[in-house]
């Protein structure tokens, strides 16, 4: 995990490929993360801007003598994340992050969903995945929660 990752937003053709999981080809995302040299993109697929998007990642390893170690937590906030945008949340180095699990948790506010916040830990970083459909399924690599209706929480 990068703790000096510099804000960063994308719109390209290449944030909206995704990896298409469900029988129904028709089905698009709503939300997906978008992995690529080490960056990791909160993707907007919805036709509407976000109030905010919010990212926090911590990293796990076990030492050598078996003990569960605990890396530093970095986070990320955006405002007003337009359709088809990409923010960075975050970037991993290859060699480094290798052996960590990183757990992340994206937060997302808006005035269809209310906030909503995301989990997942993959070994070596998160990987580029559908997070939310539009048919409101939850990919099955991902915890979902509705916080509130109130999209102005924090």
């Amino acid at each position: 995990m990068d703790l000096e990752m510099q804000a960063k937003r994308r719109r390209d053709a290449a944030l909206l490929n995704y990896p298409h999981s469900r029988t129904d080809r028709s089905l698009r995302p709503r939300f997906c993360l978008y992995r690529s040299n080490g960056e990791l993109f909160f993707v907007n697929h919805t036709d509407e801007t976000l109030d905010w998007v919010a990212n926090g990642s911590v990293g796990g390893f076990i030492d050598a003598g078996g003990d569960p170690v605990a890396t530093t937590d970095a986070q990320t906030h955006y405002e007003q994340v337009l359709p088809g945008e990409g923010v960075l949340i975050d970037a991993f180095d290859a060699q480094f992050d290798c052996d960590l699990y990183i757990a992340s948790t994206i937060t997302v506010a808006s005035a269809a969903s209310g906030v909503l916040q995301f989990q997942c830990a993959d070994k070596g970083g998160a990987r580029g995945r559908v997070l939310l459909w539009h048919d409101g399924f939850v990919s099955p690599q991902v915890r979902m929660e509705v916080l509130t209706e109130d999209r102005n929480s924090k």
